[in-house]
């Protein structure tokens, strides 16, 4: 009796062609690793090349139209605008906070502004925040700033607190951009709260879609077989990676929204209630950042997709050489 092919006939897996299979098999699986990080630097890099880019041809145009109307000496004129915007509008009656600040005032002045502005913070700035004044670390209240507000407060003309409902302005060198803050300040009190939870919620499914997307490679599903738990995780993942760019896209489009009806409310303002000039600036600055948060959602759906492909690629070509390898052994 043959015992070695009777046990290939009752042991499949053990027999030595099965097993140059079953080797293939898993090279393909080990080959997944490597595309997949060859697939996520992809997008991450790509993305960051492509909004750092853009990002600096958005400051550079944002400047000159700036610039212009430094030159046009309506610039003064901002606050006076800002404070008949509050008082036609009756902020302050409806429950708006408005606090006037400066940076070269004393710091006894500026406490009012600055407990506004740590009431605003979220748990994890306030840590910070008291870390850094325990152990003496001023990049830490940097940081702070930073996570609960994502821009500069030192470099912008005012800020809108939705959470206690503060509005600070500076008392000089106010710039364009209080009317945005003024546009966020007119609406009800949730709104900005809601639009933030909103875009950070969706903004948060953008790592997840990427990762299943290059750690994932098209399954064969069969129709016929019944459904379980592993071909609906398959049919998920499927679908994940075939549309990883769709799905990124539509992940920022709420977002991309919300920010173009902001800045439409804003230069309905500053034309309302601003000089020419001044609103003529409000005008290009807000059409340029809706062009510019249409471009940044094309530019992640355009980094995952790449990624997606380059993950593909890879995968395909390692497993090509490992097919090849198992033909070889198979023959000899």
């Amino acid at each position: 009796m043959n015992i070695q092919k009777l046990a290939s006939s009752v042991f499949p897996e053990k027999s030595p062609k099965n097993a140059v299979v079953s080797n293939n098999a898993n090279q393909k699986t080990r080959n997944s690793i490597p595309g997949g990080f060859a697939g996520y630097f992809t997008a991450t890099v790509l993305a960051s090349e492509l909004k750092d880019s853009l990002n600096w041809a958005s400051a550079k145009i944002v400047g000159n139209i700036k610039e212009d109307l430094r030159n046009s000496g309506d610039l003064p004129k901002i606050p006076a605008i800002a404070d008949s915007y509050i008082e036609k509008n009756g902020l302050k009656d409806k429950g708006v906070k408005v606090i006037k600040y400066s940076l070269q005032k004393p710091a006894a002045e500026q406490k009012e502004a600055f407990e506004a502005i740590v009431g605003g913070f979220n748990p994890l700035s306030k840590f910070l925040l008291k870390k850094s004044v325990e152990y003496n670390k001023p990049f830490l209240s940097e940081m702070a700033m930073l996570l609960s507000y994502p821009k500069n407060l030192l470099n912008s003309s005012a800020l809108y607190i939705p959470k206690n409902k503060t509005l600070l302005i500076k008392d000089k060198f106010t710039g364009i951009d209080v009317f945005k803050e003024l546009e966020l300040a007119s609406k009800k009190s949730p709104v900005p709260v809601l639009q933030k939870r909103l875009k950070g919620a969706l903004s948060a499914l953008l790592t997840p879609v990427l990762i299943i997307s290059v750690c994932s490679r098209n399954k064969n599903i069969d129709k016929t077989s019944p459904s379980s738990s592993k071909t609906k995780k398959d049919k998920f993942t499927n679908f994940v990676r075939n549309n990883a760019g769709k799905i990124s896209m539509a992940a920022m489009v709420p977002a991309m929204l919300i920010n173009i009806n902001n800045s439409v409310r804003t230069a309905n303002i500053a034309k309302k209630y601003a000089t020419k000039s001044i609103a003529q600036a409000v005008y290009s600055t807000e059409a340029f950042n809706a062009v510019r948060m249409i471009l940044f959602t094309l530019i992640i759906g355009i980094s995952t997709a790449a990624g997606v492909e380059v993950k593909d690629w890879f995968q395909k070509r390692k497993d090509q050489k490992a097919t090849e390898a198992a033909q070889t052994a198979t023959t000899k």
